[in-house]
């Protein structure tokens, strides 16, 4: 389901990394941190698992704009592969505060609310951790589904509010 671009965000933080084993996927799913992605690539998986809100700023760059935003040592993208096909991915980016944001996960819509939306969220947050930041935040869009802030929380995320990466730093 898409969301609605006019909700504002819920920001979800943690200070220390959860005591929660992450899920594994079926034995035929593969996780691929993807080095320098091509737009191609970054816009079809992020599009299809990310559905409208709130990558749309980030769809509508030109190709060369994105490109940077692609190559910056401060962005990471993974790729989740079940069966030999894209189902999803993550995209963490690195803050001049010392934290990294998991700016999207998601899953294509035929695998939305299972699994693998699970193990996506607690692959992303333990590969934040293994950078060693001070925080790992997110921004959510609850207004689609609630759900997620579940998920979220779940995972050992904490509300803070706001629509700001340094809230109740």
């Amino acid at each position: 389901m898409d969301s609605d671009p006019t909700v504002e965000p819920i920001v979800v933080r943690m200070h220390e990394p959860a005591r929660v084993a992450a899920p594994r996927p079926l034995r035929s799913g593969m996780l691929l941190k993807v080095d320098q992605p091509t737009v191609r690539f970054y816009r079809y998986l992020s599009t299809a698992a990310a559905g409208y809100w709130p990558w749309t700023e980030v769809r509508d760059l030109a190709d060369e704009e994105l490109r940077q935003i692609l190559d910056d040592d401060g962005f990471e993208f993974f790729a989740l592969y079940l069966a030999g096909e894209p189902v999803g991915c993550f995209e963490l980016e690195f803050d001049e505060m010392g934290g990294v944001e998991i700016v999207q996960m998601g899953t294509v819509p035929e695998h939305r609310g299972g699994e693998l939306e699970k193990y996506l969220l607690w692959t992303a947050v333990e590969t934040a951790w293994d950078h060693e930041p001070e925080r790992v935040w997110a921004r959510l869009d609850v207004g689609s589904d609630a759900r997620s802030l579940l998920l979220y929380q779940r995972a050992g995320f904490d509300v803070t509010g706001g629509t700001d990466s340094d809230t109740d730093r």
